[in-house]
């Protein structure tokens, strides 16, 4: 059994954006595929969750960029359980570039098991202890933020939730709602004045420095969903934006 489980993944051409970096979205995938082999490498993959009557469901994400991952970059993508109490989890990750000390990013993860009714349902003790461990490494997040109402001058776009939006469970997925925060970003720095183009022509580009993201509600199947963002704080060259889906 692995209770601290390593993956190696090499970045593909077909993965790296226009800014010719791997999206935040990328990173949610990467984590997924990791979470799903390091559940099978201790006998509790996808189709043994399914004989306990299991599913998992990812409820918040905090997320860190300290390095760029660009093409043909070869990194370990590494995950570990910090906590579990009832039906409730945490878990921690951390990639590296391949023989190096260079971190690539760090997180945190909040998840949830359900039954295939999607009601929660606590795993049997055993199942749990196959991740347990000694004083787990963690790393320092924060309590997500509470929002209120849209200020004047925020910014929105619509999207409809298509059917190759859709995971397993036939809701939006998880990456997908990167895919809009990104989107969403890049608009509204459209709309004052600062294109992709633009932006290119004088060497800039918005990247993440760090993605924090709790999810409320599935999106489904053609649902109309409107993205709206608003900057919440300036520090120098870094913005904070709040996004809601």
């Amino acid at each position: 059994m692995s209770k601290i489980f390593t993956r190696q993944f090499r970045v593909r051409w077909s993965e790296v954006n226009a800014s010719k970096r791997v999206s935040a979205a990328k990173y949610m995938e990467y984590l997924v595929e990791t979470a799903y082999d390091w559940g099978a490498a201790n006998s509790l993959g996808y189709e043994e969750s399914r004989t306990y009557g299991l599913v998992w469901v990812i409820l918040e994400t905090d997320i860190r960029f300290l390095h760029p991952l660009r093409y043909n970059d070869e990194f370990d993508f590494t995950i570990w359980m910090v906590e579990w109490r009832k039906v409730r989890g945490t878990r921690a990750f951390e990639l590296r570039l391949k023989d190096s000390d260079v971190i690539v990013a760090q997180g945190m993860q909040q998840v949830v098991s359900l039954d295939g009714d999607l009601r929660p349902k606590a795993p049997a003790e055993d199942l749990i202890d196959r991740f347990r461990q000694d004083k787990p490494r963690s790393f320092s997040t924060q309590r997500f933020p509470k929002i209120g109402g849209s200020p004047t001058g925020s910014f929105c776009i619509q999207r409809s939730v298509e059917w190759g939006n859709l995971d397993t469970l036939v809701h939006l997925n998880n990456a997908e709602a990167l895919r809009y925060a990104d989107e969403v970003v890049v608009q509204f720095l459209s709309s004052l004045g600062w294109s992709p183009d633009r932006l290119f022509s004088v060497e800039m580009t918005p990247v993440p420095r760090r993605n924090h993201i709790k999810y409320q509600d599935p999106g489904l199947w053609r649902d109309r969903l409107t993205i709206e963002t608003f900057p919440t704080d300036i520090q120098g060259d870094e913005v904070t934006n709040t996004i809601l889906v």
